[in-house]
């Protein structure tokens, strides 16, 4: 698969039957092409238990993060920015997008089963949904270019690199500002490379801290330099328990 904005060329290969993955990998890193060669690893979706509605643009959450909606702030984001979202299906029919500027594109094998559209409406949601409704969202007029590159295997939801990639490369020719990716799982050259490729075009990658805990392996993106990684608190203002480190 070309991926011409990540610069690089992605190629999935198989283990040979009765070899170790980690002999594969090594076998393929000792070739002059195979470097950055590394698991297709899975990544997941990061989400935390829903708290209460909010039912206004005053509501607590905005309150405890100094939020104003609609406000001119020199320098704050606004209706100019175009946010990129690389997560699990997101419902565009929902009430609240009716008025939001939101463009949903599923890149995620049409082969394997789709993921279910709960995850990814509702980090949308947190970005463009409408004020009117009951999940108002922080930037309701910016312009929101959503990726699908999740699958559905059993009762688990991820995307591989191969198809990660392939996201951001898409992103990156949109001319986006900034890409979520509230998502985690292991480190991995190519994802590096690719959110490398992102940051030389100047192209912000926001990604989840993880749910792990503060004594478990850091996620990924979040670590790789070119990125910012996102937490969450509660009410009195303390980092979430189950944040990642």
């Amino acid at each position: 698969r070309q991926v011409p904005e990540v610069g690089i060329v992605a190629r999935r290969l198989a283990v040979p039957p009765g070899t170790p993955p980690d002999a594969a990998r090594d076998e393929v890193r000792a070739l002059a092409s195979g470097a950055d060669a590394d698991f297709n690893h899975y990544y997941r979706s990061e989400q935390v238990a829903d708290g209460a509605a909010c039912n206004g643009p005053h509501c607590p959450a905005f309150a405890l993060i100094g939020w104003e909606p609609g406000a001119s702030t020199p320098g704050a984001c606004g209706a100019e920015v175009r946010i990129g979202v690389i997560d699990t299906g997101i419902n565009p029919d929902h009430q609240t997008f009716a008025d939001a500027r939101l463009d949903v594109h599923r890149i995620a094998p049409e082969a394997l089963d789709p993921s279910r559209a709960i995850h990814g409406t509702a980090v949308v949601a947190i970005l463009v949904g409408s004020p009117q409704s009951r999940s108002p969202g922080l930037l309701p007029d910016a312009e929101v270019i959503a990726v699908d590159a999740f699958h559905r295997q059993g009762g688990d939801e991820r995307a591989d690199v191969f198809t990660l990639a392939a996201a951001m490369d898409y992103l990156a020719a949109r001319d986006i500002r900034v890409v979520n990716m509230s998502l985690a799982g292991p480190p991995n050259a190519a994802l590096e490379r690719a959110a490398a490729a992102l940051a030389a075009r100047e192209i912000l990658v926001v990604a989840a801290a993880g749910n792990g805990g503060p004594q478990a392996d850091p996620p990924y993106p979040p670590p790789y330099p070119e990125g910012l990684a996102v937490a969450a608190v509660d009410g009195p203002g303390q980092v979430y328990p189950r944040a990642g480190p």
